[in-house]
């Protein structure tokens, strides 16, 4: 009877394996146009293709590859977290501090007091016309208690159901030993990817020193580390956070968790208040997890002009990777490059990461909010998960680069979504050097294997070693007209386009429908890891674990609106 039993239990479960592939595979490629692209469209970068050709580099360590492997804390720190837990440990601080982390992940923007007054009027206007439905006009003797009680009922509401109750994170010694628990890890290795593109992209760069604003447990310094030659040359770390219970379990956590013994890094500093921008300067500024603490636009663009003025190289900012970070993140970046054009300086501001260009994120387009996001993978603490040998933190972050000249470099486009792979092709969705999204697809027969292998070993965040041509770049443009002019019904303009496409052969853009058929059709899809598009708001983002590793199988989103 087993074997009879086992062959049906097979049988049945390759029948819903066929029927999920193609259920997914319909959900994997959504209703949006999608590109073809020839090899000479999109080339390969001659450099890296030879080095590949000559078996210099292998295509899965190419130099587009920037996300890490599993980050492990370094024993030392590990060992100094342990003993610092054991003097100062307090009972349910495993708890809490699960809890706190999952409080500062789902943090939202302290509201404007422009938006606060907007929204009063919006709740003032609907309490008034269901009152006036229900109860009729009001008499002219009891008009000035009516409003009284009309204004009070809209604070009560504006409080309970409008007001993101923002409130900036004061740390004392009880919970700054609850955020080192809940936040070490994660922050090490969030900091360790960030740097890592600068020591990728930039390696003969060699900063003198280093100023963290916000600094918290000193995650920088050891990131720092890392990098023998910022380990050796780095004779300066100016460390300012306005905790100083947070400042001295950084201390300690650099002193091996004993009091009496030395800092093993030389050149660190704790400070409670910012150094003056006028009189002080470094070759890196890092921030991390600092604007959503600023109760307002005004002191967010003060915190940042600050950190600019300072900066002699480059400006590093870090947020949560959640739709409110994202905007913090490029308001930050936005102003930067503002402010960068309207001064009368030898210095000018352009973006060195993730973005690449420095036009506002194409993302912000999209019809549904979806963050610029990316994903570091680590080892948790062991008292904090047990037995849990990889999880997975959001981030999104900028790195802004102070230069005298503008040098006109190639910019590699970078993975904003992990690839879906199917049978002989990989759909790729990329930011483009020309500030918009792209959905292409890297075939075996049309591509060189080279270039091929070099997309299948890359993830989120990624950047791919490809020539964005100007060819590429006309037919993209011509692809998106086409797209608003479809929109907007304009027949005229639409029957131009179509006649101006080349008839016959292989067309530039495919339809999604005809796509979607070739595929089910012709293959099955072995490994689907891709789209994060298609969240209605940060809300339902937030609903998503941020343990994961950047795939989401959600309501699609089209990339091209």
């Amino acid at each position: 009877m087993a074997a009879p039993m086992q062959r049906a239990r097979v049988a049945s479960w390759k029948l819903f394996s066929r029927h999920y592939r193609k259920k997914s595979t319909k959900i994997m490629h959504p209703s949006e146009d999608v590109r073809s692209i020839k090899e000479n469209e999109l080339p390969m970068d001659p450099t890296i293709l030879n080095k590949i050709k000559d078996g210099e580099i292998k295509p899965r360590k190419n130099p587009g590859i920037m996300r890490l492997k599993t980050v492990v804390l370094p024993i030392r720190l590990e060992k100094a977290v342990d003993l610092l837990f054991q003097k100062y440990g307090m009972q349910g601080i495993i708890s809490d501090s699960r809890k706190l982390n999952t409080s500062l992940m789902t943090r939202q923007m302290p509201m404007e007091r422009a938006g606060v007054m907007e929204r009063k009027n919006v709740i003032r206007q609907k309490i008034l016309e269901k009152d006036k439905n229900k109860h009729g006009p009001i008499s002219s003797d009891k008009e000035m208690e009516y409003m009284n009680e009309i204004e009070r009922r809209v604070e009560v509401e504006l409080k309970h159901k409008h007001l993101s109750h923002w409130k900036s994170k004061q740390y004392d010694a009880k919970s700054g030993m609850k955020y080192m628990m809940a936040r070490m890890a994660q922050n090490y290795a969030v900091l360790l990817q960030v740097l890592n593109e600068i020591w990728t992209r930039d390696p003969t760069y060699i900063p003198k020193s280093l100023y963290n604003y916000g600094s918290g447990l000193g995650s920088v310094i050891w990131a720092a580390q890392n990098n023998p030659d910022w380990q050796r040359d780095i004779s300066q770390y100016y460390c300012v956070d306005p905790s100083v219970d947070i400042n001295t379990i950084a201390r300690l956590l650099l002193q091996d968790g004993h009091e009496e013994k030395s800092m093993h890094v030389n050149g660190v500093f704790f400070k409670k208040f910012p150094p003056s921008p006028s009189t002080n300067s470094f070759s890196t500024v890092v921030s991390a997890y600092t604007l959503i603490e600023c109760e307002n636009k005004e002191a967010r663009q003060k915190m940042v002009q600050s950190l600019w003025d300072m900066t002699e190289d480059y400006l590093v900012l870090v947020e949560i990777g959640s739709f409110v970070g994202h905007r913090l993140i490029q308001e930050a970046k936005e102003f930067i490059l503002n402010i960068s054009d309207e001064e009368e300086t030898d210095k000018k501001a352009s973006v060195f990461a993730p973005c690449p260009h420095d036009m506002p994120c194409p993302k912000f387009k999209l019809a549904h909010k979806v963050p610029c996001y990316f994903v570091a993978d680590y080892k948790p603490l062991e008292k904090v998960a047990k037995k849990v040998d990889k999880t997975s933190e959001r981030y999104t972050f900028v790195i802004l680069k102070k230069t005298k000249e503008q040098v006109e470099s190639v910019r590699w486009p970078r993975l904003v979504a992990n690839s879906t792979f199917a049978n002989k092709h990989i759909h790729c969705r990329i930011c483009c050097p020309t500030g918009q999204l792209d959905h292409i697809i890297i075939t075996k027969k049309k591509h060189s294997k080279e270039l091929y292998a070099c997309v299948k070993n890359s993830k989120l965040g990624d950047c791919l070693p490809v020539i964005y041509t100007n060819e590429s770049t006309k037919k993209h443009q011509k692809l998106i007209k086409y797209k608003q002019l479809l929109s907007e019904g304009n027949e005229n303009e639409l029957g131009n386009i179509r006649d101006s496409k080349p008839q016959g052969g292989d067309p530039e853009t495919v339809s999604s429908g005809e796509q979607d058929e070739e595929i089910i059709g012709s293959s099955e899809v072995t490994e689907s890891v891709g789209d994060m598009e298609g969240h209605e708001s940060d809300s339902e983002l937030e609903e998503h674990s941020y343990s994961d590793t950047g795939n989401f199988s959600a309501k699609p989103d089209n990339i091209l609106t």
